[in-house]
């Protein structure tokens, strides 16, 4: 079945975030480590995968908006600020759509959520 992103509770990521916050890299009780995605897996797959997801942004959200989520990403520990360059130069490869960070919706996040947690899979399969 898998995961659906559009199930999460926003609150209650607030409160993960929190808790994580609390020991860096200690995801408090839970086991989680922050940042999520470290370093993007470097194959074809990946790629595809990091611009199919990019693409998505840019359409819900404009060049603009794409940067800011991305930043936004980093900002909660989702990214490392590595990975969020690595992400802004294949960005400048998607293209561009005017828009802003504000026509990005709950649901673009937690698409971006779940597609980081997928990258980090694959990170942790490349150890």
């Amino acid at each position: 079945m898998g995961v659906n992103p559009l199930e999460y509770d926003v609150e209650e990521l607030r409160a993960l975030r929190e808790q994580s916050a609390s020991g860096p890299g200690t995801g408090g009780n839970l086991g989680v480590q922050l940042p999520y995605l470290s370093a993007l897996p470097n194959d074809e797959e990946t790629t595809s995968f990091v611009l199919d997801w990019l693409a998505d942004l840019v359409a819900s959200g404009g060049f603009d908006g794409a940067v800011a989520a991305l930043e936004y990403y980093r900002f909660m520990g989702w990214l490392t600020p590595e990975v969020r360059d690595d992400l802004e130069a294949y960005l400048l490869g998607v293209g561009n759509r005017p828009s802003r960070f504000d026509d990005l919706d709950r649901a673009d996040h937690m698409r971006s959520l779940a597609r980081i947690a997928r990258l980090a899979e694959w990170e942790v399969r490349e150890r």
